[in-house]
């Protein structure tokens, strides 16, 4: 089975990244000397601004710009 050398997750075979760190992953269980440090946490702005959250308000603020356009082409019918 693989495991991340970061988090040290274990995987199903045929699995080469870790879908969270983004690590290739060992054959076997690592060691305390393979292990990877982790990411130092995020400061500033960066803490609040996440990749996942930027793009959730992105898909958000799209599905209110499609909705507010077929309000808008619906009236024109009207």
């Amino acid at each position: 089975m693989p495991w991340c050398p970061k988090c040290g997750a274990e995987y199903v075979e045929n699995v080469r990244k870790c879908k969270d760190c983004g690590v290739r992953l060992l054959d076997h269980k690592p060691t305390p000397d393979e292990m990877l440090p982790p990411d130092p946490k995020p400061t500033g702005w960066r803490r609040f601004v996440t990749r996942e959250r930027f793009l959730r308000v992105l898909k958000t603020l799209i599905a209110i710009l499609l909705a507010l356009a077929a309000v808008y082409s619906l009236q024109g019918l009207l």
